[in-house]
């Protein structure tokens, strides 16, 4: 068999690899609800984050964050390298962060924190996202995009990580989402938490459902 036609055979092979990995299935069992209040979304405080460019950590702000209480989603927009992207995060999706937060907390506190490749084995937890992204804006893209939660030394510093693999886009045949990853220390992590904990985001509803109540 000729060097060609084996680098050809090896190619398809590494295509079909990729794409079973990037349109594996997760399956979540959401059990919260998709309506907060009738009331017009609204801005959260603005995280900090990091991104990986080539080797390196590049540190980041949320463009924007909000609240859509009519359908109980947080809205992440930000930007990082060519894209800008726009993370829709579920109630499930916000408490998966959370909960791996407070594990990632404890194994730091407990020094379990080894080195090792992040997996989906090895994650504390997994949940789903929509995911849209783009050049000028984030128009392209894909629902229930997997969201693993793990953690990752970084020059020799633990980080907590989200890792979003790639998906198919909606209703295209061959565009995908980028693979994308958010690095959180321990600090940008629970400040993270606390922002997006059920019980405040659910008392910033009421002030304004009170403050509606009381101009109208």
């Amino acid at each position: 068999m000729s060097k060609r036609i084996i680098t050809a055979v090896l190619v398809i092979l590494s295509i079909f690899i990729v794409s079973c990995a990037s349109t594996s299935r997760v399956t979540i069992d959401n059990p919260y609800p998709d309506f907060l209040a009738d009331i017009p979304p609204f801005d959260l405080e603005q995280p900090s984050f990091y991104g990986k460019v080539f080797t390196k950590l590049k540190l980041y702000r949320a463009q924007k964050l909000a609240l859509i209480p009519r359908r109980n989603r947080v809205e992440l927009y930000y930007r990082s390298g060519v894209n800008a992207y726009c993370i829709i995060m579920p109630q499930h999706a916000r408490q998966t962060i959370i909960d791996s937060t407070v594990q990632f907390a404890k194994d730091w506190d407990e020094k379990n924190l080894v080195v090792q490749k992040a997996t989906a084995k090895n994650a504390y937890g997994v949940s789903l996202v929509d995911l849209w992204f783009g050049v000028s804006g984030p128009i392209n893209g894909a629902e229930d995009v997997p969201m693993y939660v793990n953690y990752l030394f970084v020059d020799e510093k633990p980080y907590l990580v989200l890792r979003f693999p790639t998906k198919l886009c909606k209703d295209s045949h061959d565009l995908y989402t980028p693979y994308e990853e958010i690095y959180l220390t321990r600090e940008q992590a629970e400040k993270l938490c606390t922002i997006l904990d059920q019980t405040a985001l659910e008392s910033l509803v009421e002030e304004r459902q009170e403050k509606t109540i009381y101009e109208y």
